[in-house]
Parts: C-alpha cells; sequence; structure tokens
C-alpha cells in the first residue's frame, strides 16, 4: 500500500480569507457556505513542540458530510476504496498502487493552489506501507520500509511475534516524550517546595492523561520508560529541597510511586478484543 501524507498545517494562504472559501456548487454547497458563515466552530490554540500554535476547533456537522461526500468521490474516480484518516488539518491517505497515490498528490497540489495554499513540505511525503512492503522492498534492496509520525506516534510495519502477521507498530514519537519530560523536569523544578500530596496529585493527572492515550498495543514498554523516568525526576526534586530532602530512601519513593502515579495498563485494545461480546452458553 502507498501512503500518502499531508498536512496543511503552516500552509501559507497570499490570497484573501474570503478567496480561501470552498467553492461549493449547487443549491446544497450554498447551503453549506452559508452555515459555514453562520456556524463559526469554537477555536483555541496549544503550543507545539516546534514553538508554533496548534489550532484546536470542533468540526461542524457539515464538515464531516463534505468530508464523507469527498471519500465516495475519490473512491469513484480511482476505482477503489480510499481510506482517509484526518485530525484538524493532518490525514493521511492510503493507496494499493503507487500511480495513484502520485496522480492524488498532483491533483491535491493543484487544487490547494486554485485557493492560494500549499502543503507541507516537510510533512506530505509518498512512502510506501502496508502489509507487502517488506518484502517488496526486499525484492528490490530497498531495505526496510519507512515510517511515520502521525497523531501523536510513529507508525512502523511489523509482524506479530504470535504467528507472524503483518501488523503496525504505534509507538510514541520519541522527539516529543523527550520534550514532554523535559517540561515535567522544570515544572518539578519550580514546584518542588510544595507539599508531597500536591505533587502527587499534579504528577497523577500528567502520568494519567498521558496513558489515556498513549496506552495503545505495542507501546505500553514506551509507557513504562515514561512513568520511570516521571519517577527518577520525582525523586531528583525531592532529594534537591533540603537538607533533609537528601535523605529520601528508595524504598520511601516507592511507596510514593506507588501511591500517586499510575500504573502502566493498556487502555485501547485491538478492535477485535474491544468490541467482542461473549454469550452464555
Amino acid at each position: 500500500m502507498w501512503a500518502g501524507q499531508g498536512a496543511q498545517g503552516g500552509a501559507r494562504a497570499h490570497a484573501p480569507e474570503q478567496s480561501a472559501a470552498p467553492r461549493h456548487g449547487g443549491a446544497a454547497g450554498g447551503e453549506l457556505s452559508r452555515v459555514e458563515a453562520r456556524r463559526r466552530p469554537r477555536r483555541l490554540y496549544i503550543p507545539k513542540a516546534d514553538g508554533r500554535q496548534r489550532p484546536i476547533g470542533v468540526a461542524a456537522l457539515e464538515d464531516k458530510i463534505v468530508q464523507k461526500a469527498l471519500g465516495a468521490v475519490l473512491e469513484a474516480i480511482w476505482e477503489g476504496e480510499i481510506i482517509i484518516v484526518r485530525y484538524a488539518d493532518d490525514f493521511g491517505m492510503g493507496f494499493q498502487k503507487r500511480e495513484d497515490a502520485e496522480r492524488l498528490l498532483a491533483a491535491m497540489r493543484q487544487r490547494f493552489a486554485r485557493f492560494a495554499l500549499e502543503t507541507h513540505t516537510e510533512k506530505t511525503r509518498l512512502l510506501e506501507f502496508g502489509r507487502f512492503a517488506n518484502d517488496d522492498r526486499l525484492k528490490r534492496g530497498a531495505g526496510r520500509p519507512q515510517t511515520f509520525d502521525f497523531l501523536g506516534f510513529t507508525h512502523i510495519c511489523a509482524k506479530r511475534r504470535s504467528d507472524g502477521k503483518f501488523t503496525v507498530w504505534r509507538r510514541t514519537i520519541a522527539k516529543r516524550m523527550r520534550a514532554k519530560l523535559a517540561q515535567i523536569k522544570e515544572e518539578l523544578r519550580r514546584r518542588r517546595h510544595e507539599p508531597i500530596p500536591e505533587l502527587g496529585k499534579w504528577l497523577k493527572t500528567v502520568v494519567a492523561g498521558r496513558l489515556n492515550y498513549h496506552a495503545v498495543p505495542d507501546n505500553l514498554a514506551r509507557m513504562k520508560s515514561f512513568r520511570d523516568a516521571i519517577s527518577r525526576l520525582w525523586l531528583r526534586a525531592l532529594r534537591r529541597r533540603s537538607q533533609k530532602g537528601r535523605a529520601v530512601t528508595w524504598e520511601r519513593m516507592t511507596r510514593l510511586i506507588q501511591a500517586w502515579i499510575p500504573p502502566v495498563r493498556l487502555k485501547h485494545p485491538y478492535p477485535d478484543k474491544r468490541l467482542r461480546v461473549i454469550h452464555p452458553r
């Protein structure tokens, strides 16, 4: 499968805002445009790892309808199933044939140019990915399949240890995890004189929030490393509180970790495990 990974994040708009509005056709399109003007989604901004701001908004119903229609149109043109995964302004698309991916990428760039937009040069790329990618690349002497980052995870072509069948490993992006640990280290340094229960409550929310998103299959080892790193940072901060703080033993720290730092458990099983219903017989 050839995956086309695209992003409009950081795209430059060279025309006034009204010129970048989608040009819908027909009565339905006109209605969509009017609804879009009336119901602007609420937008917030969160900091990105590179220092920029990421806009977060709630998609309107009309936006979801347009996305669904886009998938139907693309499938009719390319005569095959088109997979579209979209989040905010990032999206990934999967194709069986490379030439189809190249055609769509060229058409997408041409379409964006009509609205004075362009794809992100560093994030938009074609890569060989999927169940046949490893064997095909080995035959050509091209090495292992490329990986790609999407929605906070590095996606890797792999095989299950149990039966050797193809699977996709999702691992927390290493660079982002290091950045998060550096942020926590600085916050612990700033707050190290606060009462231990207050620090424990804060760290509990930090770790729990991380696990709620990142505790997926094949990523638990990385989450355990994240939890262990936070535990060591907390111990270091406590030992630097005062002369007495240096006497904090690992035995006491273990009790604090057990009391406040959530253990690593799988939060998002595979769909066949998550949706399985067992009926009594």
